[in-house]
């Protein structure tokens, strides 16, 4: 099978504040054997936006400090409140990658 035919799997978590723009995204491929025989193990991958609440001439000074390479020591941060109805799920996706990672680590051994 390959890593394309193993279909990517898809997880969102919506901030409790509802934005749209708050969405913390899990994106990952389960563990699959290659057509060599050679086992391969899952992949995940975490996807957040950062938004930037400027006006248009303080988005235009970063974008000129970003041209020159001045941009902000500590990058840019935003915040993301997890729902408690969202707690068991995100959970669970923890465990099923822990799964993934010990299939992949028994395979090997």
């Amino acid at each position: 099978m390959d890593k394309e035919d193993r279909g990517l799997q898809t997880e969102y978590f919506d901030c409790e504040c509802k934005s749209l723009s708050h969405t913390l995204r899990f994106s990952y491929f389960a563990p699959y054997k290659r057509k060599d025989g050679i086992d391969e193990p899952a992949e995940v991958y975490a996807e957040v936006q950062l938004n930037q609440y400027h006006n248009f001439w303080q988005r235009l000074v970063l974008a000129v400090r970003y041209l020159f390479k001045c941009n902000c020591a500590y990058g840019y941060f935003d915040t993301w409140i997890l729902s408690w109805k969202d707690c068991e799920r995100l959970r669970d996706f923890a465990n099923k990658m822990v799964q993934f990672k010990k299939m992949t680590e028994y395979k090997k051994n």
